[in-house]
């Protein structure tokens, strides 16, 4: 077997941040379901890359149900009429939960729904908070599903709303409200879709070899300040030489972080 390959930058860095723009993704977004409709169609989750889309789901029994005004508005109990029905529902109305989803530093919030069975007069409601670390998350959502008649997903897409994770920072809260007390409206639980990203590229270049207009520069950037690469000695990058199947080695073992016992 060889014992080199041909490496050009832009393929290897590509490949490690898993940069595919292709038509398939953009048909896949023409097919999401739309907010006003419950959706029938359940989504294959993708759990990689930079173009597909990444599903975090919160069961309902990860919410907690919340205090009003010095008043429990819930009760923990599952909602059952006939057989098992793991969904849950307030004891009074309007009955509070709310959930914080635990996303990947970096991610770009594209997706949001709500598994519900809403009424016909009473319903259920869905409010994304971005709150600061000291748990300040400000008058208003940023995101609000209002549940339609039946039982299926109400969803909404926020890609166009420039929400990212910054878990050092700041966090998501998600809260739902089910008005009636008679277990008539209820909920399941929420997704939440993202995006991985690249990180921004910096103004000025680590090597002189990778200048800002190389088109790989960017994910060559990337891989420098994670640590995945130093360059190939003397302050330069050798974009277009070959890599050894150690070096290879290094840069995939870095980037996944691998550990074994």
């Amino acid at each position: 077997m060889r014992q080199s390959t041909r490496f050009v930058a832009f393929g290897l860095a590509a490949l490690l941040c898993a940069v595919t723009a292709t038509a398939a993704d953009s048909k896949k977004r023409a097919e999401k379901p739309q907010p006003a409709a419950k959706a029938s169609a359940r989504m294959s989750p993708e759990t990689y890359g930079t173009t597909a889309d990444s599903y975090y789901r919160m069961g309902a029994a990860e919410f907690t149900g919340m205090e009003v005004a010095g008043v429990d508005s819930w009760t923990d109990v599952w909602y059952s009429t006939s057989g098992n029905l793991f969904r849950r529902h307030g004891q009074a109305d309007f009955a509070y939960f709310i959930g914080v989803p635990h996303l990947p530093a970096g991610a770009k919030l594209t997706y949001l729904e709500l598994d519900d069975c809403g009424g016909a007069t009473n319903t259920v409601h869905l409010y994304l908070y971005a709150c600061d670390y000291t748990g300040d998350c400000g008058a208003a959502p940023v995101a609000t599903i209002d549940a339609t008649a039946g039982c299926g997903a109400d969803t909404q897409d926020i890609s166009g709303l420039g929400l990212e994770v910054n878990n050092f920072t700041g966090q998501f809260l998600l809260r739902v409200i089910t008005d009636a007390s008679d277990g008539s409206n209820s909920f399941a639980g929420v997704i939440i879709g993202y995006q991985l990203q690249v990180s921004p590229a910096p103004a000025v270049a680590t090597f002189p070899d990778v200048p800002t207009s190389d088109f790989g520069f960017q994910y060559i950037e990337a891989l420098v300040a994670s640590g995945i690469t130093g360059g190939c000695g003397g302050g330069l990058y050798c974009p277009d030489n070959f890599v050894t199947r150690r070096q290879m080695a290094i840069f995939i073992a870095k980037a996944l972080g691998l550990q074994f016992q």
